[in-house]
Order: structure tokens, then C-alpha cells, then sequence
């Protein structure tokens, strides 16, 4: 073999690799590792501190959320608590408040689950099973809670109890149509806190279904004194006002909720109803349009906006149109005589005699219901044991 040849075949040879030289350590390492356990033990230093501060504001909005229900603010104390954070979920003293608010809201099945978690959470049994009373009373179950609440009605109970007490059975009775007991329940509550709005607005709404339309705008009148932002007063004040042909009064009711609530369904509604009567048409029509475009309308308050549609279309001589509109406001809101008479009327008109008499007749066989229905009511209030 040459020489030359025996240099190509060295220069080809597989040469064994070297050995990995130890890397020298990273100069930031050290420095990262001190910087974790730092942020670690500011973190364990901080935690307490941030845990009592939640804990505080806790308090804070609890004590806030309480004094709500003692002014009768029972939804903006629910949803006080409700937008506490979860961290705060399981206390005992959310969890009674939350419960105490949902109760008072009509929620009654998430009041029940509320109690039970701050039973668990150890609330103290005596209040919890005042709450489960009122609650019972509350759902018509006067069999298991009626003896409780008299013998704690006749102790001297705080405010606190008090009010809660009069409210639940007020509640109680008005919903299983128990309207005698409640009416004194009522001025009972009244005498006791003439200044409370809610017992004011509920013996307001007795009155009006009697159509006792003064005495029920007074009642009204007296919940505004002391609440002015309640808007259910102020409703069903330029209700009864609009009922005694009022009208320009009830309208200006109606203006102040507007100023305060501009999206509130019942005033614009009601406004409109207003207009039309007043012989505002074209500001009747604008609102009842704006009302009809929205989403989510609530189908009564739907089929009122229609009627009212319907009403100035038969004023202005359309009778296509009004009949149209009042199809749909009967299909709406069935246990309504207007729209049906109000119909007939347009049908007269258009000469469709038959379909006319149709749609009178289902009129005043609702009012028939509606008075036979009347009757028994007033059958419960006198006897509420029948």
C-alpha cells in the first residue's frame, strides 16, 4: 500500500468521540430559586392579612344587607348577598341572611336550602326555626306554623321579628285569599309602623280589587310618603287615578316613574293608555310601537299594548287594522274581556255580523267568570275555613 493510500484511509478512520466537558452552572439559576422562595413567603406573609380583609368586608356587606331588611329592601338585600364572592358561600351568617332575603322574595325553595347550610354551619336553632315557620306559613302550610307564630306574635319580640312577622303573615294569608285576617294584619302593622310603605301598598291593592278607588289611592299616596322611589305605589296610584277617570293625573304618575325608571314597561305602557284617552294619538301610537319592538315583553303587558293599538285604530276608522290587533291581544291575554268587545265592535263594522257576536259573546261570558269569581272570594274572605 502506498504511503499516500495509507494517509486517505487514516483521514477517513471513525474517531471515538470525546468525553462531554462538565458545563459550568448557570450564572441565574441561584438567583431564580431565591426569588421563588421570596415570592412564596410574601405570599404566605400576605395571605392572612388579605383573608382578614375579605373577611371584614364580608361583615361589612352583611351588616348592610341587614339593615336592608329591616328598611323592607328584601331584592336589593338578595342580591347584595347573592354577589358575594363563593370563597364566602359556606358562612353561616350569608347563608341566613341569604336565606331571610329569599324568603322574603318569594324564593322559598332556595330559602329552605339556605337554612339547612347554616344549620350546618351552626346558626343558632332558634332562629332557624322561626324562619322555617314563617316560611311554612308563608307556602299555606298554616296547620304546622299558625300556633307558633300567635304565641310568638303575643312575646315582645325585637323590631327585627316583628316586621318579619307581619310581613309573613300577610304574605300568607293574601296568598291563600284569606283577605279578612290579612286586612288586619295589615292595619295592625300600619298602627305599629304607620311610616312603612309595604303594608300601605298591599291594603291598597285589597281596596282596588273592591274598586274602593279613593281609599286605594290614598293607601297609595301613604307608601310614597315614605318611600317616593317605590314605583309599585306610584303604579298602582296612577292605576287607581286612571280607573277614576283621572286621566291627566295618572299621566303625570306615570311621567314621574318615566323620569326615574325611562324603561320601565308598565309606566311607558301605562303613559300611552293615557295618551290615547287624552286624545294623544300619535304620542300613544309612538310609545305603544316602542313598547311592541322590545324583546322579552311580558305577554299581559303585550296584549295591553295591542288592545290600545287596536282602540286607535278603530278611532281613526281602520277597522282592519284594529281587528288585526285585537285578534292577537285576545289570543294574549284570554281572561280579558276588552279585547274581545273592543273586537266585535271592529267586526260590526266590517260587517262580519257573525264573527261579532262570537267575540261579544266570549265578553260577557268572562265577565260572568270574572264576577262568579268575585263572589267566591268574598265566600273565602268570610269564611276562610270553607
Amino acid at each position: 500500500m502506498t504511503k499516500h493510500r495509507r494517509q486517505q484511509l487514516a483521514s477517513h478512520a471513525v474517531r471515538a468521540p470525546e468525553a462531554p466537558r462538565p458545563s459550568a452552572p448557570a450564572a441565574g439559576r441561584p438567583r431564580r430559586w431565591f426569588f421563588l422562595v421570596g415570592l412564596l413567603f410574601v405570599l404566605a406573609s400576605v395571605y392572612p392579612a388579605w383573608r382578614s380583609w375579605q373577611d371584614a368586608r364580608c361583615k361589612s356587606q352583611v351588616r348592610q344587607a341587614r339593615e336592608m331588611l329591616l328598611q323592607g329592601r328584601n331584592a336589593q338585600a338578595f342580591e347584595l348577598l347573592h354577589s358575594l364572592p363563593r370563597s364566602m358561600a359556606s358562612r353561616a351568617d350569608v347563608n341566613y341572611f341569604l336565606a331571610v332575603a329569599c324568603r322574603r322574595t318569594d324564593r322559598l325553595q332556595p330559602a329552605l336550602e339556605h337554612l339547612q347550610l347554616a344549620a350546618d354551619a351552626g346558626w343558632p336553632a332558634d332562629d332557624l326555626l322561626r324562619q322555617r315557620k314563617m316560611l311554612e306559613f308563608q307556602g299555606g302550610d298554616f296547620a304546622a306554623s299558625e300556633k307558633y307564630l300567635m304565641q310568638l306574635a303575643e312575646q315582645d319580640a325585637s323590631d327585627e321579628v316583628a316586621g318579619e312577622l307581619y310581613e309573613a303573615l300577610a304574605k300568607g294569608l293574601l296568598g291563600q285569599f284569606r283577605v279578612q285576617p290579612a286586612r288586619l294584619i295589615l292595619k295592625n302593622w300600619i298602627a305599629w309602623r304607620p311610616a312603612a310603605p309595604q303594608p300601605h301598598i298591599w291594603l291598597a291593592e285589597i281596596l282596588e280589587q273592591e274598586r274602593e278607588w279613593p281609599k286605594a289611592a290614598e293607601e297609595y299616596r301613604l307608601a310614597l310618603a315614605s318611600e317616593p322611589a317605590s314605583a309599585a305605589a306610584r303604579i298602582g296610584l296612577a292605576r287607581v287615578l286612571a280607573a277614576q277617570n283621572l286621566v291627566a293625573e295618572a299621566l303625570h304618575e306615570y311621567a314621574a316613574i318615566q323620569a326615574q325608571k325611562p324603561e320601565d314597561p308598565q309606566a311607558l305602557l301605562g303613559a300611552a293608555g293615557c295618551q290615547r284617552r287624552l286624545g294623544n294619538r300619535a304620542a300613544a301610537k309612538a310609545a305603544l310601537d316602542q313598547a311592541l319592538a322590545r324583546q322579552g315583553l311580558d305577554a299581559s303587558l303585550r296584549g295591553f299594548a295591542l288592545l290600545e293599538r287596536g282602540q286607535i285604530a278603530l278611532e281613526e276608522k281602520d277597522e282592519s287594522a284594529a281587528a288585526q290587533w285585537l285578534r292577537e291581544a285576545c289570543v294574549l291575554t284570554p281572561g280579558d274581556s276588552r279585547p274581545f268587545y273592543i273586537l266585535g265592535q271592529a267586526l260590526d263594522r266590517l260587517n262580519k255580523t257573525d264573527d261579532a257576536q262570537t267575540a261579544r259573546d266570549r265578553a260577557r261570558e268572562i265577565v260572568r267568570q270574572q264576577l262568579e269569581m268575585r263572589d267566591i272570594s268574598r265566600q273565602l274572605a268570610s269564611q276562610p275555613e270553607n
